[in-house]
């Protein structure tokens, strides 16, 4: 699983790529989400 992130201005960063090889890719994610919208950065799906 690949988890692209983006720029502040909105725009995709290709240079901000999280690759992951956990059995649960999903699951990954959404720890990464939680994470920093628990310390109160702005994050948008």
């Amino acid at each position: 699983m690949i988890f692209g992130l983006f720029k502040e201005d909105g725009t995709f960063d290709q240079n901000r790529l999280l690759v992951s090889n956990e059995a649960n890719p999903i699951e990954w994610e959404n720890k990464i989400f939680e994470f920093y919208n628990s310390i109160g950065n702005n994050l948008y799906i």
